[in-house]
């Protein structure tokens, strides 16, 4: 549901409202997950233990419950606009624009991939290496994720005010850069401390980017095509980051626990090129668009 999600906030917010909007939409999303992860907490306060199987089936009662109560705001939930409508234009320029936009979803679409593919790769088994690399159980990995999501909240707020000072795209390279440095050094760390530290921090300048990556998204077609751009989105992510484990697992049950993070590094910073490179020289996509459909700028 999430390209639905993210559709449905562009189309019912406009301009800066909805950069900001993606923000506050993902910084929620990260403060939930933030919540969740710190969980992992609770059965030992119960004497459970993670050797006993009832422990693992209480934690999946807790996001039954969470998703039940999202169920249920969504319910009460009503779209104050309408459908948009497509603008009337002649033939040949709308099959322009419609090229154009086409051109800047297929850019999109592979650096998603190869952003998604590298994510794949460590981030779903970080909780594994944790426990391979430094012998570290639930007790210890869950308030380390936790304070990941919560640090990727500030980079949210960060990623929204840089890119008010500099530019979207800017925003996001400059962070993803940082975030890049700071995934070359976890797996050089001496304990289990400082790796949790650096991964929480990357956190800040990776996850943080979120939002304003979707306003970039959003911006890059007319309103009608906005959920066509946020599937790409998604799916042009997702797919590779499916795909990224099967590589990541292999490696690490081999006891690779170096060579992981460093192909990661290499798609991310093929990934930054690609993205300062396709969208970098747009100082407003999204204005470009606007204008080029015959709404007001």
């Amino acid at each position: 549901f999430s390209p639905v999600e993210q559709a449905w906030i562009a189309r019912e917010i406009d301009g800066e409202a909805r950069r900001r909007a993606l923000s506050i939409n993902a910084t929620l999303g990260f403060l939930g997950m933030g919540l969740g992860a710190l969980l992992v907490a609770v059965p030992p306060l119960f004497g459970l233990r993670y050797h006993d199987l009832t422990s693992f089936r209480v934690l999946f009662v807790l996001p039954l419950l969470g998703s039940l109560g999202s169920l249920t705001l969504v319910s009460w939930t009503r779209e104050a606009a309408s459908s948009p409508r497509p603008a009337v234009r002649p033939d040949h320029l709308d099959a322009q624009i419609t090229r154009d936009e086409n051109h800047r979803i297929r850019r999109l679409a592979l650096t998603n991939a190869i952003n998604g593919m590298a994510i794949g790769i460590i981030a779903p088994l970080i909780a594994y290496w944790f426990l391979r690399r430094y012998d570290q159980g639930p007790a210890s990995i869950g308030p380390a994720l936790a304070a990941s999501f919560v640090l990727a909240t500030l980079g949210t707020v960060l990623a929204h005010r840089l890119s008010r000072r500099i530019g979207t795209v800017r925003a996001v390279t400059a962070m993803r850069i940082v975030g890049l440095a700071l995934l070359l050094c976890i797996p050089f760390s001496p304990n289990f401390a400082l790796a949790a530290a650096l991964y929480a921090a990357r956190s800040i300048f990776n996850r943080g980017t979120a939002g304003v990556r979707q306003a970039i998204a959003a911006g890059l077609t007319r309103p009608e095509r906005r959920g066509l751009a946020a599937s790409v989105q998604n799916l042009s992510m997702q797919i590779p980051r499916a795909a990224g484990p099967v590589l990541g697992g292999w490696l690490i049950h081999r006891g690779e626990f170096i060579l992981p993070f460093l192909i990661a590094a290499c798609l991310q910073g093929l990934y930054i090129v690609l993205y300062q490179r396709f969208f970098g020289h747009s100082v407003d996509v999204e204005r470009s668009v606007t204008v080029g459909s015959g709404e007001a700028p």
